[in-house]
């Protein structure tokens, strides 16, 4: 499992003990990736182009599930 390392209360990241980091664990977390065809306003599929959407949910106890979404496009053309 993935864990996020912040500084202590004395702002010092990766100290020699005794150490104060803060260690999180992102288990709470999920990330989906789908890519998808790009059609062109004739109905074909575009070949230059593919759609790409990320989502990432995270969970909190108390709070409401949340999910955060950005989308592109992604070229052949270099």
């Amino acid at each position: 499992m993935e864990c996020l390392v912040l500084p202590g209360p004395d702002g010092i990241l990766g100290e020699a003990p005794p150490n104060d980091d803060i260690t999180y664990s992102l288990g709470n977390f999920t990330r989906t990736i789908t890519f998808n065809q790009v059609f062109l306003p004739s109905g074909t599929v575009n070949t230059n182009l593919i759609a790409v959407t990320i989502t990432v949910a995270y969970t909190k106890p108390g709070w409401p599930a949340r999910s955060y979404s950005v989308a592109g496009l992604v070229s052949s053309y270099h």
